[in-house]
């Protein structure tokens, strides 16, 4: 706690990473309505839900990616910003409620939280203690 009270950078990370957490978890959720709301809503909710477990398959491969990855502050950014453009997509196109749009929603749900366990994963915390390690 007295860490997080005194480092800057430490404290933005966190806070980052909670509402990040906070966030998906409040997204999939959302997700879960809208397949319910979708013309044949017994299938698509199984498919959201399915759609919601499967980037945990990935997990492990996306961690050692994101271990090896050099210029981790960039990925960081290049992510918020991937996931940014989908979700601007994805706000576009959500209002025609056809099965190609829901397919795409789907796509685009396990690209970001890819993506989101790609920067998440202690990768953040691995980039906090490297630059903490050089101010001391």
């Amino acid at each position: 706690m007295g860490l997080f009270l005194k480092n800057k950078l430490y404290r933005i990370l966190t806070t980052s990473r909670i509402l990040n957490s906070f966030s998906a978890y409040i997204y999939n959720m959302v997700f879960v309505i809208y397949a319910a709301s979708q013309y044949q809503s017994n299938l698509a909710v199984a498919a959201a839900n399915i759609i919601m477990v499967l980037p945990t398959l990935f997990s492990l491969w996306v961690g050692i990616k994101a271990d090896h990855t050099k210029r981790k502050a960039s990925c960081l950014i290049w992510t918020a910003l991937v996931q940014a453009i989908l979700f601007v997509i994805m706000a576009l196109i959500i209002n025609q409620g056809t099965l190609v749009v829901f397919s795409i929603v789907c796509l685009f749900n396990v690209v970001s939280d890819v993506l989101n366990d790609y920067s998440g994963g202690g990768f953040a915390c691995r980039l906090c203690r490297k630059m903490l390690t050089k101010k001391t």
